[in-house]
């Protein structure tokens, strides 16, 4: 049986675009494991129409979200709202980890309570700190 993981990366802008680079190392690993499919809705994939279609459809056990968020929801691509109230009842049976600012407070409580068996988040500011001596100009 596959198990299915679903990962969005946004990369529309500077500080989402580090999340996009930092989740390439998970997925490359999650590729390599017979019997796991990765669906990566990268760049302007990254949309709540294909996050609803993706979990409705593949029902993955695991979803990775980066993304801005706040805290009543997550977003994809050109900061569209991907995960809310709205639609988190499609999270439910999965554990869902939210690489966004502050969306663990109330939607990952929210989604708890509605069947998500685990929401990993971040109740703050979420920070991307990097070295300017190390970036290219």
């Amino acid at each position: 049986m596959t198990k299915n993981i679903l990962v969005t990366r946004p990369q529309h802008e500077m500080r989402v675009s580090y999340l996009h680079e930092f989740a390439k190392g998970p997925i490359t690993l999650a590729k390599m494991i017979p019997g796991v499919h990765v669906t990566d809705l990268e760049g302007p994939k990254a949309t709540r129409m294909n996050v609803e279609k993706s979990l409705k459809r593949e029902q993955p056990k695991l979803v990775f979200l980066n993304g801005h968020g706040d805290r009543k929801s997550v977003c994809g691509h050109n900061d569209e709202t991907i995960l809310d109230k709205e639609n988190i009842l499609l999270t439910k049976n999965k554990i869902v980890y939210a690489l966004a600012c502050e969306s663990l407070e109330v939607l990952g409580e929210k989604a708890v309570e509605n069947g998500t068996i685990a929401y990993i988040g971040y109740k703050a500011k979420f920070m991307v700190v990097r070295d300017t001596t190390r970036t290219p100009s």
